[in-house]
């Protein structure tokens, strides 16, 4: 099957499997959720799994981002992060990943800066996403992504940068003007 099918297939069996277990653990709602409840649950189920995969798929089709940041060192087993998730692309994919997290909700927020953008579900939202397409001044290139092994992540496999390749881009980074080890 293609990756929307099998994806939703997992979900469809994960959906189940929770509801099962609740069951046999004694949980039973006691009232229904009012409509602002259910507008969430909503909106998570649309925004926050299906639009979102589907943008995430796409992105693996067309502009290969590979996991980069606290969240790709979580995957060779450093502490979970607590904050946003980053991925780097090809400098010249940047605009084709700005588009799709657009057409799939997320707010695009550009930065003075120019070497990464931010993604929102809202305006007013937090940043759940960057998307970074230079590291330390040097454009990202099809050879960064292309060393990033396939890992499992969260059911997903995906590319994730290894930890050496993090740890020597943040080292890069340091320099006698800002040498903030706890960063």
């Amino acid at each position: 099957p293609g990756p929307f099918m099998t994806a939703a297939g997992q979900m469809i069996c994960g959906g189940v499997l929770l509801v099962l277990i609740g069951l046999v653990v004694g949980e039973r709602p006691t009232t229904l959720p009012d409509t602002s409840g259910l507008l969430a649950m909503a909106y998570l189920c649309v925004f926050g799994s299906i639009v979102a995969f589907t943008a995430y798929v796409w992105l693996l089709q067309n502009v290969r981002p590979a996991l980069a940041g606290s969240y790709a060192l979580w995957v060779h087993g450093a502490p979970e992060p607590d904050h946003d998730v980053d991925f780097v692309v090809a400098e010249q994919d940047v605009e084709a990943a700005a588009a799709t997290l657009s057409k799939a909700g997320f707010d695009i927020r550009r930065l003075p800066e120019e070497w990464l953008f931010k993604a929102a579900l809202s305006v007013d939202g937090p940043v759940l996403v960057d998307v970074l397409h230079r590291i330390n001044r040097v454009p990202v290139d099809a050879s960064l992504i292309e060393r990033a092994r396939i890992e499992d992540v969260l059911a997903l496999a995906m590319p994730v940068l290894s930890p050496t390749e993090i740890l020597t881009q943040k080292l890069r980074a340091l320099h006698e003007h800002h040498c903030d080890f706890a960063k």
